[in-house]
């Protein structure tokens, strides 16, 4: 979830872990590795003095291999409840550098203000990250979706049986949603790319099922069974799946959820498997993370070529 106060930018989410997991992986160098950058970029760097007015040196590495350097002062920890820090670009040196040498756009603050607070939540964790300093709302739209797909990340190290896929859609949320609940129009995109669909049952409700069989550009079906375990109209969409007549996994529950924001759309696809065993089979053998990328981006066209239409 995000919210917003002028140009600051504000993340709230919610770990399945304890609030001293989750302050480890924001305090220990090798766990932040783990984690930190958006997708997909890698930390081949951390270096962190974490004690007030000690300092700290990041560098995420895009697929490309660009480094993009990052450093900033700790200015108030109180243990297990608050960090805050300065954040500002620089070279691998350390030295504080202009935004404009990593070729990004707009007259970028040399210095921006992050506070992240942990709370307890009966053994989960409610973290709130709050970045201030950014001057236009365009900058924000971009430092929310590298932030928000970081967060992604950190929250697969801490439960590895998840795997979490994101999309921005240019189009209304109302929009979006009519995609997924028309089986006119989910038929089209449903699946990556070169996959094609029948229906033999779309009861989009909550207890409904959804039969239907997916045929891949190798020639092969895969035949799929979906239960809508719950469903919030515009909001998320929860559903369980039964891949056992093509696949040796167990079943597995999805969550997709629709932020709305700047008259765009975040979908958000949260799959849970049995174990982390499971997640990297399903990975492996199906290619589900870049299946998933794939099948959103297949939305994403569909829905902003219909929005443009109108």
């Amino acid at each position: 979830m995000s919210e917003t106060n002028s140009n600051d930018l504000v993340i709230v989410r919610v770990f399945d872990a304890p609030r001293e997991m989750v302050w480890k992986f924001w305090t220990d160098p090798e766990k932040m590795k783990k984690w930190w950058g958006p997708k997909p970029f890698t930390a081949p760097f951390i270096n962190i003095d974490f004690r007030v007015d000690g300092k700290y040196l990041y560098c995420m590495r895009s697929p490309d291999n660009q480094d993009f350097w990052s450093a900033g002062t700790y200015k108030q920890i109180v243990p297990m409840e608050k960090i805050v820090c300065t954040d500002s670009f620089a070279d691998k040196n350390g030295k504080i550098i202009s935004a404009n040498d990593y070729g990004l756009e707009g007259e970028w603050p040399k210095e921006l203000t992050v506070t992240v607070t942990f709370e307890d939540m009966n053994g989960k964790t409610k973290m709130t990250m709050r970045q201030e300093g950014l001057p236009t709302e365009k900058m924000k739209e971009q430092t929310q979706e590298g932030w928000t797909t970081s967060f992604d990340k950190l929250e697969e190290t801490l439960n590895p049986s998840e795997l979490i896929i994101r999309r921005v859609v240019n189009s209304p949320r109302a929009q979006v949603w009519k995609a997924w609940s028309d089986p006119a129009r989910i038929i089209k995109w449903w699946g990556p790319n070169g996959f094609t669909n029948t229906f033999d049952e779309f009861n989009f409700k909550t207890g409904g099922t959804w039969k239907l069989t997916m045929y891949g550009p190798d020639g092969k079906n895969y035949p799929d069974t979906i239960l809508f375990d719950e469903i919030k109209e515009p909001e998320s969409i929860i559903y369980t799946h039964d891949v056992s007549e093509f696949l040796d996994l167990k079943s597995f529950r999805t969550v997709v959820t629709f932020e709305a924001f700047n008259k765009k759309t975040m979908v958000t696809l949260k799959t849970i498997f049995a174990s982390k065993e499971e997640c990297e089979k399903q990975k492996i053998e199906v290619g589900a993370e870049e299946g998933g990328n794939q099948t959103l981006g297949r939305l994403a066209d569909d829905v902003e070529k219909q929005d443009g239409n109108k």
